[in-house]
């Protein structure tokens, strides 16, 4: 070998001992169980902020549809939208439009209805 060239040599990788790979697995699966956990409790809060009832005054106001509209207003383009929901706890069912609670349109009702029904 000419003088002034060391050849490197790198050390042997080490073997990793049979508890800190469990340490390891441990650690993964604890942090995923946090995500999870997370994610879920993020979505069931989701699912119980509901808004108060204007009829009945609870708690139980749930989200049923969005739409969302472009309109002409005085020749312009504007955004409209609405919200249809319904209350658990006494059954009325509301539209609301700009701030306001309406009861909704026959053509609306369509939205209430569960899945392949064709009568409210």
């Amino acid at each position: 070998m000419p003088a002034g060239l060391r050849r490197r040599v790198s050390a042997p990788p080490q073997d990793l001992s049979p508890l800190t790979i469990f340490a390891l697995i441990a650690i993964v699966a604890l942090l995923l169980t946090c995500a999870i956990g997370l994610v879920v409790g993020t979505l069931a809060q989701r699912a119980e902020n509901r808004r108060p009832c204007p009829e009945c005054g609870e708690l139980k106001l749930r989200f049923v549809e969005g739409i969302s509209a472009t309109i002409l207003v005085h020749g312009q383009r504007a955004g409209d939208d609405w919200s249809l929901h319904e209350c658990s706890a006494c059954g009325a069912r509301l539209k609301d439009h700009r701030g306001t609670w309406e009861p909704p349109s026959d053509s609306d009702l369509r939205h209430f209805l569960p899945k392949n029904s064709t009568t409210p």
